[in-house]
């Protein structure tokens, strides 16, 4: 995973490597950010959103945020707290007063924002890899390397439920109600129906199945229709999953493979695909990697919608927000030289708003 190689990692000075328009949020943290979340909105073309990450420095931040559809966004830091421990992915609750953090010291900890507090609400045997909030069943859930998926009331310590996929760790987690699914470090995948574990105590996977790429995976992520997932390799490729829970073993002829983060003429250096993001307007989604680039697609008709140019940096972390006016990324180390690099690159939370035809398959 990423972190980087001193405490003290240079500072963004300039938006050469970024689109003209895209929005620095100043005063970010010092180290690689891990997650970028959008808070919950009820009006996505009026509201004002607010934009968070977590880092590798410990720390999560909020910006509040307002984007005129294809115009340039004006952000402001609201707030900023350390957890005490690197922070690998964090959530909001459904009102906005509360983030929730995976942390590397085993702990879930939550931020009360107005009152400025932190509090730990879980704990796992081993780092807590994801986080998300299941608003049907008012549940936490968390995911770590200890193989366990957890779920938490906040009025209680103990979980609701805990799942074990032990001995292997859970290296990534995506949720869309019913759909949950885990990407482990033995490149299997498993699929469960939340319903079957909250109405009936299942503990044990819908299907467990080999992941249809080749190299180390990275990153899963369910479509916003809870009918399939994505997920992502070392190797610069992506593959697209569908899922029918009335024949989980039914392979589906929309199901496929493709390259993206890939570099030259006949595509032979690739880079890892950090991160995939899905926006709920059009279901289109971003993928960001290890080459510095991060690119928006439309799954429906295969088809790439969005390219950038590049930069030096690996782009460790990508967002888009519902209404696919805006994506934020973030450049920062990816650890892809190893510990000794000589020269770790800055870090930096960028928001681009969109216009119709990078978003819009």
């Amino acid at each position: 995973m990423f972190g980087s190689t001193s405490k003290i990692v240079p500072t963004w000075e300039n938006n050469k490597t970024t689109e003209p328009g895209d929005t620095l949020c100043e005063k970010g943290p010092e180290d690689s950010i891990t997650a970028i979340r959008f808070s919950n909105s009820p009006n996505l073309e009026t509201d004002s959103q607010f934009i968070s990450c977590s880092s590798w420095d410990e720390t999560v931040k909020i910006w509040e945020i307002s984007s005129p559809f294809g115009k340039s966004v004006n952000s402001s830091l609201k707030g900023s707290t350390s957890m005490d421990a690197s922070v690998l992915s964090h959530c909001w609750s459904p009102d906005n007063t509360v983030l929730f953090g995976a942390c590397v010291d085993s702990q879930v900890k939550m931020w009360d924002i107005g009152k400025d507090s932190i509090q730990q609400v879980g704990v796992h045997d081993s780092c807590v890899k994801d986080i998300c909030f299941c608003e049907k069943n008012n549940l936490i859930i968390s995911t770590g390397w200890d193989g366990h998926m957890k779920f938490w009331d906040l009025r209680s310590s103990t979980p609701v439920f805990d799942i074990s996929v032990e001995p292997a760790k859970i290296w990534s987690f995506s949720y869309c109600y019913p759909l949950m699914v885990g990407l482990l470090s033995d490149n299997t995948i498993f699929v469960f129906d939340i319903d079957k574990i909250t109405k009936k105590a299942v503990t044990c996977p819908d299907k467990i199945s080999e992941s249809p790429l080749k190299y180390q995976n990275r990153c899963v992520e369910v479509f916003p229709d809870a009918k399939g997932y994505i997920v992502s390799s070392i190797a610069g490729r992506c593959g697209v999953v569908n899922i029918d829970f009335n024949n989980l073993d039914a392979t589906s002829n929309s199901d496929f493979k493709f390259k993206c983060h890939r570099v030259n003429s006949n595509n032979n250096d690739a880079y890892a695909v950090h991160q995939i993001s899905f926006n709920k307007k059009y279901s289109t989604f971003a993928t960001c990697g290890g080459d510095g680039n991060y690119f928006i697609w439309d799954k429906k008709n295969k088809k790439r919608l969005k390219t950038t140019r590049g930069c030096d940096a690996p782009i460790t972390a990508c967002k888009m927000n519902d209404n696919a006016s805006m994506v934020a990324y973030s450049f920062g180390y990816d650890w892809s030289k190893g510990y000794n690099t000589s020269t770790p690159p800055p870090v930096g939370l960028f928001i681009h708003p969109t216009t119709e035809n990078e978003i819009k398959g």
